[in-house]
């Protein structure tokens, strides 16, 4: 059996739509109180989409359309706002979201808790973005390991931040497994160092699309994290 299991974040351990939409409704409501006071008097009700509700809706339909690089950009552009950008960045790093796991991750986690198997977790993106996400989900106090990869100036799939955590937990790469949800970042990294891979396909993930590179997929695919005891059982570690 393995002795570790190295997990992935966003996607995979919880539904990361759930964490943008919340950053992105505490702009919008500070962004519709700018343009509320800026608004003159005997102008009626001002822009059409000024709301903070359909700024809100714009925000999802500009990321569904370019991504999320230039959603405040475009926004303060098409309404003269003069609220700095990294303002609005900064508003939306700095959501203290309400998350949660889903229920075949929280399943899992329990089954690996209950055989004391090490535990572990690596992320990307912004490392305070990412510390608030785990702490909302309570990830801090139930992994062995807890890694947001830019405090170490990594990113996946940097070999470095699985040697890392791998070190921490006191585990050889063979005994260890990464579960994640895209095949462009996760499995490099781990599959060059000799750990097992697993990609989770979940159907709203945003990577659900994308394919590995040729030689570097999951050795094994599943749409449920606890299709995972019984492979993780009949794992032989040499």
């Amino acid at each position: 059996m393995l002795r570790a299991v190295l997990f992935d974040l966003d996607d995979t351990l919880y539904r990361e739509r759930d964490f943008v939409d919340q950053s992105f409704r505490s702009v919008a409501k500070v962004m519709a109180g700018y343009l509320s006071a800026k608004r003159k008097p005997g102008c009626g009700q001002g822009l059409s989409g000024e709301s903070e509700e359909e700024l809100f809706g714009q925000m999802i339909e500009l990321m569904e359309q370019e991504g999320r690089g230039e959603i405040f950009n475009r926004l303060c552009e098409r309404y003269d706002v003069d609220i700095p950008v990294q303002e609005l960045v900064k508003i939306y790093r700095e959501t203290r979201p309400v998350l949660k796991l889903y229920p075949d991750g929280e399943e899992l986690l329990s089954w690996l808790e209950d055989r004391e198997i090490k535990t572990g977790l690596i992320t990307d993106g912004n490392a305070a973005v990412q510390r608030n996400k785990i702490e909302a989900l309570g990830l801090d106090r139930r992994l062995n390991v807890v890694l947001a990869s830019y405090d170490l100036g990594l990113r996946k799939p940097d070999k470095g931040v699985y040697v890392y955590c791998l070190e921490k937990l006191g585990c050889r790469p063979e005994e260890a497994v990464y579960i994640g949800d895209n095949p462009l970042k996760d499995f490099i990294g781990a599959r060059k160092l000799g750990m097992k891979t697993v990609r989770i396909i979940r159907p709203e993930g945003l990577h659900m699309w994308r394919e590995a590179k040729e030689g570097y997929g999951a050795d094994v695919t599943v749409h449920l994290l606890t299709e995972l005891k019984e492979w993780i059982e009949g794992v032989v570690v040499l």
